[in-house]
């Protein structure tokens, strides 16, 4: 990954997209779990998505914004994705079952990255 995931540019971009591709395929794979041990193991694999979501919105937010601003910029970047968070969970008890939710979840967040690369966003 090196200097061209940390530059600015695609490679950034493209990490961020896999961290939510992994997260969602693996939101959408707890459908099938069979057991503890599967459900496990695919979380494992979805917090592998989220931590590289989480280390590229902060080094985005560092591209996007000047040095002494960064701080007030994340703090705000992060209270809305926690109110994203929050507003999903709540609607997600609407959701019958306890597979369902996750599924539609990670359908949502797969229904980012085209919409990510339509607006074509410079980082």
């Amino acid at each position: 990954i090196g200097d061209r995931a940390t530059a600015r540019g695609r490679g950034l971009a493209m990490l961020f997209y896999a961290g939510i591709a992994i997260s969602g395929l693996t939101n959408i794979a707890l459908f099938f779990a069979t057991g503890f041990s599967s459900a496990l193991g695919i979380r494992l694999f979805h917090a592998i998505g989220d931590s590289l979501t989480l280390v590229t919105r902060s080094m985005i937010v560092s591209h996007l914004f000047v040095a002494s601003r960064i701080g007030g910029n994340l703090g705000t970047v992060t209270t809305t994705i926690n109110l994203a968070q929050l507003t999903g969970a709540l609607l997600g008890g609407i959701i019958p079952g306890y597979s369902l939710p996750f599924v539609v979840a990670g359908m949502l967040a797969l229904l980012v990255i085209p919409i990510g690369l339509v607006s074509k966003p410079k980082f």
